[in-house]
């Protein structure tokens, strides 16, 4: 059938304009090599791991608000100010890690110094700004510590004396009716004596591990690692070089539409056939 689609028409098509594919596909590439290589500038980006503030109860304390906090201007400028680099060369990202409580910061610039430097001084200064709410939160334990320590030693001393007198009691206690409820009474008294001064000890041993835990934002390795991310040379070519063979195809195709040949199309009134072509010379013409 006419209808028919035949591939080696296809194929004929593409062998008789291959050098036209050839040169879109190498055009395409020595572009895309151009640009990668000579043209776009590098940019380089450093990255750092922190962990967000642990007992300050604050916006560095929350992944989420240290990652905000990271990506504000005002903080990026504060951080890059003792550097002598400008804020607006730098792109400053900050995410939560999946399934964990850490934070990567990464900061992309032209040259690896910067990145590395800028990416630092954001952590120190995070940092920095966490401490004072660390150290208000350890002064209010420091000082429930102290009272504790006082309840620890009053409830120590009035156990002790209230062995000394009960003891004496217990041992002298006859088996009678009266000395047995007297004999249940002060040993449910020296349970909850020992009780409460059990919970205080308790109650300390928390204390010191709040205080032990609190710490401000921390950096989690040596330093930030520095890596070229754009431009992509290796991919950058190897698509010019899918969309240069795409692009020589279709011109190829394109260029045989325009180069096939075109019926002459007759004129046919309507309602009637065509008129038959006017010769050049009429019968019965002298100069014919």
């Amino acid at each position: 059938m006419e209808d028919e689609i035949d591939l080696r028409e296809y194929f004929a098509v593409l062998g008789r304009r291959k050098w036209t594919i050839i040169a879109v596909f190498l055009v395409a590439v020595l572009a895309a090599a151009v640009l990668s290589f000579f043209v776009l500038p590098p940019i380089y980006e450093a990255s750092l791991l922190l962990q967000p503030a642990k007992g300050s109860g604050d916006v560095y304390a929350d992944p989420n608000g240290l990652t905000a906090v990271l990506e504000s201007e005002g903080f990026t400028s504060r951080a890059v100010s003792g550097l002598g680099l400008n804020p607006q060369i730098l792109t400053v990202k900050a995410s939560v890690v999946r399934n964990t409580q850490l934070v990567r910061l990464s900061v992309r610039a032209k040259d690896p110094h910067q990145a590395r430097r800028a990416v630092e001084a954001l952590a120190n200064l995070a940092g920095e700004e966490s401490r004072p709410s660390i150290e208000k939160k350890r002064q209010v334990l420091r000082r429930q510590l102290g009272e504790l320590s006082q309840l620890l030693q009053t409830s120590a001393r009035t156990r002790a004396d209230l062995r000394r007198i009960v003891e004496p009691l217990l041992r002298q206690a006859r088996p009678t009716v009266e000395g047995v409820i007297t004999k249940s009474y002060v040993v449910d008294v020296l349970g909850n004596t020992d009780a409460f001064y059990n919970a205080l000890l308790l109650a300390q041993v928390n204390l010191n591990l709040q205080m032990t835990d609190l710490q401000p934002v921390q950096v989690l390795g040596a330093q930030g690692a520095v890596q070229l991310v754009a431009p992509r040379k290796t991919l950058n070519i190897a698509l010019a070089a899918v969309l240069g063979l795409m692009a020589g195809v279709m011109l190829a195709f394109f260029q045989e539409f325009l180069a096939a040949p075109r019926p002459e199309a007759v004129s046919t009134p309507a309602g009637g056939a065509g008129h038959a072509p006017v010769p050049s010379r009429l019968p019965g013409d002298p100069h014919s």
